[in-house]
């Protein structure tokens, strides 16, 4: 009966503050079930991206350029592989001609501004209109819906907290989060102390779904007290942010007793994917964005490895084109066994970043993008751990960075959970790799593992 009470407050809630979410989910779920199959999935996205790209056009001095310089007329589209004319668009690009994405902001009085933490190593800022925020949100109801998911189940999340405070209690719960039935840990600190208050409170609540970074949830797993009862099973995991290693899945899987679902996502171009109960890849949202995978031309490719680039579909704040996530991936047009159809993910190769371990205290790379996220004039960044107390950190920098606050407020993150951690500022230009190979913005050496 309580299961059915908090899922009858958190729709009430969400009906009252944000109802639109509800109809996003569902159009959502049914693109992924269309009668006509893949044919009718790429006939329907077809459509959207000429709308998308039309306006993208109308409302960026630098969009409607770039489709000059190439002659490319969104309106006459025939077939999705025509996009292929047009360049990958970086977060360099977006820098240089940031007046013409800032125009087209103004036109978007109720948007969503929002920073990237920057796991490429390069933070970015960029908002959303408020319709793609709340698809965003839908979407995600829809994505969790592939592991039984139904909102108001209890769910504990990891993650999202920055390395910059330590919390005085070690889950937050707000107005909202009581109203969603969801506790939210910091996935920054996961020393042993803080481990076992996680276990404490995780055996008391016993939450149906653990989400978040699956480095943080492995070291929970990976650190469960030997004392504790093994009868907590969550219905399932519900992993993000990060590339699930198959190391990682085997930890969570075997000590929790329960399957993980991972996800796949950015809102900076509005791409995500989500796996079902197959477990044979990720399920492609196209209500939002269009992705493909590309090769070293631009050219669009399937059914082998490629580059992610995504086109958002309904951000009308900041339209991303082609925008190059920093992936690499392999994208399939077929049926799954689960009833779906549409373009599935069958391998994510993203970036590998390593977990720090300073002293006691254990920081997945999640946790330290919301740090330098919040940095000023950061181009990138590169962490690397040369020793078991030391770290060096290289910035790639705009002329008004702002050092003395920076290095300050990154040794005041690090110290606070590592008093004894000593760090070196390094500025330096960071360019990223041009063979396909993974960008890792955080590195833990052998010489830092004795």
């Amino acid at each position: 009966m309580r299961g059915q009470f908090m899922q009858a407050v958190a729709y009430a809630s969400t009906l009252l503050t944000r109802r639109e979410v509800f109809a996003y989910r569902d159009e959502a779920l049914q693109n992924w079930t269309l009668p006509g199959g893949v044919e009718e999935a790429q006939a329907t996205v077809l459509a959207k991206l000429r709308v998308a790209l039309d306006y993208a056009r109308s409302s960026n001095a630098y969009y409607a350029g770039v489709f000059a310089s190439v002659g490319f007329d969104p309106l006459t589209m025939r077939g999705l592989e025509e996009i292929s004319v047009l360049p990958i668009m970086t977060k360099d690009d977006i820098r240089r001609h940031r007046s013409d994405f800032e125009a087209c902001e103004s036109m978007n009085s109720h948007r969503v501004e929002i920073t990237t933490g920057g796991s490429t190593g390069q933070p970015l800022k960029f908002s959303m209109s408020r319709d793609d925020y709340l698809r965003s949100v839908g979407i995600q109801m829809a994505g969790w819906h592939l592991a039984g998911y139904v909102l108001g189940d209890r769910v504990a999340v990891f993650g999202g907290a920055s390395i910059a405070e330590r919390d005085v209690v070690p889950w937050r719960v707000s107005p909202s989060d009581l109203a969603l039935n969801r506790r939210q840990f910091s996935a920054a600190d996961m020393d042993d102390d803080r481990v076992g208050q996680y276990w404490d409170y995780i055996e008391r609540w016993r939450p149906a779904y653990l989400r978040g970074y699956p480095t943080a949830i492995a070291e929970l797993c990976r650190h469960r007290p030997a004392a504790r009862s093994r009868q907590y099973r969550p219905q399932a995991v519900l992993t993000t942010s990060e590339m699930l290693t198959e190391s990682d899945r085997h930890i969570i899987e075997t000590t929790l007793g329960a399957p993980v679902f991972d996800g796949w996502g950015l809102n900076d171009g509005g791409a995500s994917a989500y796996e079902c109960t197959e477990h044979v890849g990720m399920h492609v949202d196209m209500t939002r964005a269009y992705v493909e995978t590309v090769d070293d031309a631009g050219r669009s490719v399937w059914d082998m490895p490629g580059r992610v680039v995504v086109t958002s579909l309904t951000n009308k704040a900041f339209p991303f084109v082609r925008y190059d996530t920093g992936d690499m991936g392999v994208l399939t047009w077929r049926d799954c066994k689960c009833g779906r159809t549409g373009l599935m993910l069958t391998q994510i190769l993203g970036r590998s970043n390593d977990t720090l371990k300073l002293g006691d205290a254990r920081i997945s790379p999640s946790s330290t993008t919301v740090l330098f996220g919040r940095l000023e004039h950061l181009r990138r960044y590169h962490i690397v751990q040369d020793a078991p107390l030391h770290i060096t950190v290289t910035f790639d920098t705009e002329e008004s960075f702002d050092k003395r606050a920076s290095e300050e407020a990154v040794t005041r993150s690090f110290v606070s959970r590592c008093p004894a951690v000593s760090i070196a500022f390094v500025y330096a230009a960071l360019p990223l790799p041009t063979d396909g190979s993974k960008w890792r913005s955080v590195v833990v050496l052998d010489s830092a593992r004795r």
